[in-house]
């Protein structure tokens, strides 16, 4: 039995945790926390990812059930923060922060995770020395805000973690219009959503490795206009893609071939769904880790969120 500290967002509970194994919960398992200003009440356990995702990707997660009888934990409800993510605490954490030498112990000694794979997630973490969000594999849901300039995902593949820089995402210019046509900037609703990664099937895609982002949820949000362009962006809508700003050639730059302008489009031009051709581009390029990690049995693309959100 090994006693840990469990954190949720405003609180720690020490906590004796004698395994994160689902089929070796008992009774003595069951614990209760507060959180969110209320009391929940379940199992703490490991989740392994598939077998097509690196097994790097593993969380400790938190399950809510009726009871303290442990064939309860199959009916049970994951504990889920904002915008209905998951509650988590990532192996990579699980691996460096001292305090959390007692889960890696159980984790250990129950099977759950490889020495090989601690080593790894050790040394890996090393590497960077802040996370920030880890995408490991497609149509796997993160929070994001979209009234912020910069987006730093780091991708975890098979072959390591791999961080990439995204620019304002309603931009397609990104760094080199860092302000221009991005509406929700400084908007009192800041434009928090969820969103995954999914290869495209939109006809220009066909044939390249691209990919597209899908909103899952959406909060509250608010227009920041900059100028008149930023007026006409459809409002990030669940089930929709990202859409982008698609810039046009203007007079005076070496696209520019004399004859359109950026204003002589119509309004519905002037947006499209945010993309990315992997195999095109170079500081994006470590995205195509993505496809390391698709699903063999190709599950429908909503049946693909939602397990991840589920599990």
């Amino acid at each position: 039995m090994a006693r840990v500290t469990a954190s949720t967002r405003k609180e720690q509970a020490s906590l004796d945790v004698r395994t994160l194994h689902p089929e070796k919960l008992t009774p003595e398992d069951y614990i209760s926390l507060k959180a969110a200003r209320r009391e929940i009440s379940g199992f703490l356990y490991y989740w392994s990812p598939p077998s097509h995702i690196t097994p790097l990707a593993g969380e400790v997660r938190f399950r809510q059930t009726a009871s303290s009888d442990p064939s309860s934990f199959a009916q049970g409800k994951g504990y889920h923060l904002r915008l209905g993510m998951p509650w988590s605490i990532p192996l990579f954490k699980i691996s460096f922060v001292e305090g959390s030498r007692p889960w890696r112990d159980v984790l250990l000694r129950d099977g759950l995770v490889s020495v090989e794979t601690m080593k790894s997630a050790q040394h890996k973490r090393r590497q960077w020395t802040k996370l920030h969000r880890v995408v490991h594999s497609l149509y796997q849901p993160f929070v994001i805000s979209l009234s912020q300039h910069k987006h730093i995902f780091n991708f975890l593949g098979w072959q390591g973690l791999h961080q990439c820089t995204f620019w304002n995402l309603c931009n397609a210019k990104g760094a080199f219009y860092r302000h221009w046509a991005q509406p929700f900037i400084a908007s009192e609703r800041p434009g928090i959503i969820v969103s995954c990664f999914e290869p495209s099937q939109l006809p220009k895609h066909a044939g390249t490795r691209t990919i597209i982002m899908r909103i899952l949820e959406v909060a509250p949000i608010d227009y920041r206009t900059r100028s008149g362009r930023s007026r006409c962006i459809p409002l990030p809508t669940e089930g929709e893609l990202l859409p982008t700003f698609v810039y046009w050639p203007v007079e005076g730059t070496p696209e520019y071939d004399g004859t359109k302008t950026d204003m002589d489009r119509p309004k519905e031009d002037w947006w499209a769904p945010w993309s990315v051709n992997v195999d095109q581009t170079y500081y994006m390029g470590d995205m195509r880790v993505l496809f390391e990690s698709q699903d063999p049995l190709g599950l429908p693309k909503k049946d693909m969120w939602m397990l991840h959100l589920a599990r």
